[in-house]
């Protein structure tokens, strides 16, 4: 397989600690090629969760609105789960591990993750070929399984390509909690203020919060990630205010 071999690892240490300990973990978890997983995660969105599609695809993995329902995503204008690393994460080692049950190769798996596995189906159905090397597909999907197979070896073999990360520029590992909410926030600031942080490093540890408020009609539990180092009070559970305050109520 080309998939097999080498250690899609070595070129991690470029990659926000934030998000890269979470992807690593989440990937660990399920019995997939790992080495797949990071290159179709880097040709999608280059490591960046904020990246969006002109189709409407988002996040890290690139996921689609439906297809991210369909596996159990929360998307809503004040919540996208799409943006939540470890969700979108665990959505897209799902929608792998059902390709490849489907077609029993990952070279066809991967080459669905851009066409979609029904679409795939059916062209091979109708072209009666399977293998990915023999099947006729659009510019996009013809070529989307050599740019991964180019990341692949790039991701194993950094420098061999010209990529020479000097350790001073490497992310450094960074320690973060959880604070688990139940109940609706007015504001995030009531957040950043209680966990000395600021607006900015919430929404890069919590990239799936769209808006500034949080309705929570249902009391479901949300988890915030935090740094350790933004805070002293990182053993106080939050307990977000019930009203605004006055200066904010008078401007209504």
């Amino acid at each position: 397989s080309p998939w097999k071999g080498g250690d899609p690892l070595a070129m991690q240490a470029c990659y926000p600690r934030a998000h890269a300990d979470i992807i690593e973990e989440t990937i660990g978890d399920h019995t997939l090629n790992r080495n797949l997983p990071y290159a179709i995660m880097t040709a999608e969105s280059g490591f960046k969760p904020w990246v969006s599609s002109p189709a409407g695809a988002r996040g890290f993995w690139q996921i689609m609105e439906s297809t991210g329902k369909q596996y159990g995503l929360e998307i809503d204008r004040e919540v996208d789960e799409r943006y939540h690393v470890e969700k979108a994460t665990r959505v897209a080692c799902a929608y792998l591990k059902e390709a490849y049950a489907e077609f029993g190769s990952w070279t066809l798996a991967a080459a669905s993750y851009n066409m979609g596995i029904s679409g795939l189906k059916k062209q091979m159905e109708r072209q009666r070929e399977n293998s990915y090397y023999a099947l006729n597909l659009n510019p996009e999907t013809a070529r989307y399984v050599y740019r991964l197979l180019a990341v692949k070896e790039i991701l194993e073999a950094p420098e061999q390509y010209g990529f020479h990360v000097r350790a001073k520029d490497r992310y450094l590992p960074q320690e973060t909690f959880t604070v688990k909410v139940d109940s609706s926030i007015s504001h995030v600031a009531y957040l950043n203020e209680k966990y000395g942080i600021n607006y900015r490093i919430l929404k890069y540890y919590n990239p799936w919060l769209r808006m500034e408020n949080l309705p929570n009609p249902q009391s479901k539990v949300y988890e915030f990630v935090i740094p350790k180092k933004a805070s002293n009070t990182q053993d106080q559970p939050f307990d977000p205010p019930i009203t605004q305050p006055a200066a904010e109520q008078s401007n209504h």
